[in-house]
């Protein structure tokens, strides 16, 4: 039996969000027998992790505003530091292998950044037995496991790719003392020299993998503030993969330089299983909500999730919120989706510019006609929209950002977001951004630097920073008045 220790720190906010590919490769390996504890950083004192971000109790003075609200449902319920805790684990532990990031759906690739940065960061501030092997994965270390590995001489190991059967290799080799180097997906430097081992094939079907299990996770971290209620929610995934190219993205890197265009890149569980698992989390975790994380969840054929919807209405029964694209958001599937129990759903608009979806971004094809026709029939059918929006892209205009900001005011979604352009490791964007010379060299120095939280880290030749920002932090504005107010606008805010 292998003895290993997952780290979940802290990400994106003080709530816990749970990690779906962490959750499968923790039950897989529990049940083949390993020994594996989970250290979670959510409810500790975070401050060797936070930085410059909004404090905890700043973040808990805004959630007194929702409804139920209880104290206890965020606090810090545990004294002592991330890290003189986490050494405390380790000491009692004493873990064959310590590991973090993980490649999971990259909806917020935000997220994986943080647990990959932060992760290291308590990493580096305990000690920890040489024999110990420290193991990264997910789509960011994945791009560029060579400057991973040699700026971080601490982890022994890169796994590209799928993890779930990686890991339960790893475990199985270190409990019989077997050598690491040979294991499918792993990368590793040897004489100063990057090695890379052959990909195992993608898991599939879907089926295969064990039903997730939750229990590892801490019983706050599913409570989450939504819609001006405290409820309890989880993470969940029907499907695995996009079929898109969307420039921005990190799925991209993962089908087409990961997998290599792979056939089966996008793969759905079978109705049965995705009733049987909903229904056991529903049941064991009080869950009040379902979140899928599913990258392009209308992606799934109109017959099937005709059919799912009759079973999940039969033997669930639970709400949901999903992300989808405008191109495959057919009526015929809100309907479904209304009649399953869909309350939310956030749609990838991106931009307004339709040359800035076709020809920087390249968005699977929709008209502005399209998108408006798209938000009011979720709407019509009772599902709240949340439309997505970015701006400063490469060769973005002022006026296209006025696109952007008339298309959500046409259409009305329920909720508007909007952040600025980050060329993430791994996407095709990030090479653009290299190329044309707009990326900022202080992201250059650190790729892995969080320059979303406050400011483009771009520089345009097409627009000033100071103007991005103005529109960024004045967007809720805007949205509300047509296109002929945003010059005034612009005067008076």
């Amino acid at each position: 039996m292998a003895k290993i220790l997952f780290l979940h720190p802290y990400a994106e906010s003080d709530f816990g969000r749970q990690s779906i590919p962490l959750s499968l490769i923790f039950t897989l390996l529990k049940k083949n027998g390993h020994d594996c504890e989970l250290f979670d950083t959510t409810f500790l004192d975070n401050e060797i992790l936070r930085g410059e971000r909004p404090n905890h109790d700043m973040e808990l003075k805004k959630l007194k505003f929702f409804k139920n609200w209880d104290n206890n449902f965020f606090s810090k319920n545990k004294k002592g530091d991330v890290t003189s805790l986490f050494q405390s684990k380790i000491d009692q532990f004493k873990p064959d292998l310590i590991t973090f990031s993980f490649w999971g759906s990259h909806l917020h690739a935000e997220g994986e950044y943080f647990s990959y940065d932060n992760g290291l960061k308590i990493i580096d501030n305990v000690e920890i037995d040489p024999k110990t092997k420290i193991i990264v994965g997910g789509t960011i270390p994945s791009s560029n496991p060579n400057e991973v590995l040699k700026k971080n001489p601490i982890i022994n190991y890169v796994i590209k790719g799928e993890s779930e059967l990686v890991y339960l290799d790893i475990a199985n080799a270190l409990d019989q003392n077997k050598d690491l180097n040979k294991i499918d997906n792993l990368c590793y430097i040897n004489n100063d020299e990057l090695l890379e081992n052959k990909l195992r094939p993608l898991i599939d079907p879907l089926d295969a993998l064990p039903d997730v299990e939750m229990s590892m996770f801490e019983n706050n971290s599913f409570f989450r503030p939504y819609h001006g209620n405290i409820v309890r929610m989880a993470d969940f995934e029907l499907s695995r993969g996009c079929w898109y190219r969307c420039t921005f993205c990190l799925s991209p890197f993962q089908r087409e330089v990961t997998y290599k265009k792979a056939k089966n890149f996008r793969r759905e569980k079978s109705i049965k299983k995705i009733i049987r698992e909903i229904s056991n989390l529903k049941k064991n975790l009080k869950l009040d909500y379902i979140r899928y994380q599913d990258e392009s969840f209308n992606s799934i054929k109109e017959d099937k999730l005709r059919e799912l919807s009759i079973e999940y209405k039969k033997h669930v029964n639970l709400p949901f919120i999903i992300e989808a694209t405008i191109n495959t958001s057919s009526e015929n599937k809100i309907k479904y989706l209304s009649e399953m129990g869909c309350v939310s759903v956030g749609l990838g608009v991106e931009s307004g510019s339709e040359r800035i979806r076709k020809e920087i971004i390249k968005k699977p094809p929709f008209s502005n006609e399209q998108a408006i026709d798209v938000i009011k029939c979720y709407r019509k059918h009772g599902i709240s929209v949340t439309a997505y929006n970015i701006i400063g892209f490469p060769s973005e205009t002022e006026e296209e950002i006025w696109e952007t900001i008339n298309l959500n005011y046409k259409s009305k979604p329920s909720f508007s977001t909007v952040s600025f352009f980050q060329p993430w490791e791994g996407t095709a964007l990030k090479k653009t951004s290299l190329e044309d010379g707009s990326l900022n060299e202080k992201y250059l120095s650190d790729y892995f630097s969080p320059g979303q939280q406050g400011d483009s880290i771009l520089n345009l030749d097409t627009i000033k920073n100071s103007d991005l920002k103005h529109y960024h932090d004045n967007f809720q504005k805007y949205v509300k008045y047509p296109k002929f107010s945003y010059k005034f606008l612009k005067k008076i805010l």
